[in-house]
């Protein structure tokens, strides 16, 4: 644990190497926020506000972090505009990602919520194979069920069902390594949740 929820904030982190994830608690419920890769940062809202951290954030893969403190930290933004512009860039795709997870969230039709978080999941964390025909999405069940606020059971029944459709395989069934759950084919998952979106307009 780099540091947890409620925890005041005296420096932000650059990942050199491995992953870090996100971690958000809502009542007994943790549920994954993000997943930093190598070369992100995070931690920094802490040192902009002066607020306590909002979130865990949790090494998912053995990794090298760089910290920085609030005086380096200014003194790297106020120097070096590139840098300034990339964090600008960086926290408005989040606000973006946050901005898509309200709408999940007030998707009615479990199934629809499901199939739209594995859309956001390929989108932002995706790992592409067979030159980007398919993905191997790195998230395991328990996170998957906890970012759309349903329990494992209801998860794991819609994902057996997405599977009898050839929509979603377990990476274990794929032959990928780890966690997660493979696309075999994004554009048909995209026009699945095409006609879920149809439903639910007119429903």
């Amino acid at each position: 644990v780099v540091f947890e929820e409620g925890d005041p904030a005296a420096c932000m982190y650059v990942v050199q190497r491995g992953e870090v994830e996100i971690i958000r608690h809502s009542g007994a419920e943790a549920r994954l926020v993000a997943i930093i890769p190598a070369g992100e940062f995070f931690g920094e809202m802490g040192l902009i506000n002066g607020r306590p951290r909002t979130a865990t954030a949790r090494v998912r893969r053995d990794a090298r972090l760089l910290e920085l403190d609030a005086t380096v930290f200014e003194s790297m933004v106020m120097s070096r505009k590139e840098i300034a512009i990339r964090m600008i860039k960086t926290m408005s795709s989040r606000l973006e990602r946050a901005n898509d997870q309200v709408e999940l969230l007030l998707l009615q039709d479990p199934t629809h919520r499901v199939v739209e978080c594995l859309r956001q999941l390929a989108e932002s964390y995706g790992e592409a194979l067979d030159e980007g025909a398919a993905v191997h999405i790195p998230v395991s069940l328990d996170e998957l069920a906890a970012s759309v606020t349903l329990s494992v059971d209801e998860t794991t029944d819609i994902l057996q069902k997405l599977a009898l459709a050839k929509l979603v395989v377990h990476g274990s069934e794929a032959g990928v390594t780890g966690p997660g759950y493979f696309v075999p084919e994004v554009a048909k998952l995209f026009e699945f949740l095409d006609f879920l979106d149809l439903r639910e307009r007119y429903r």
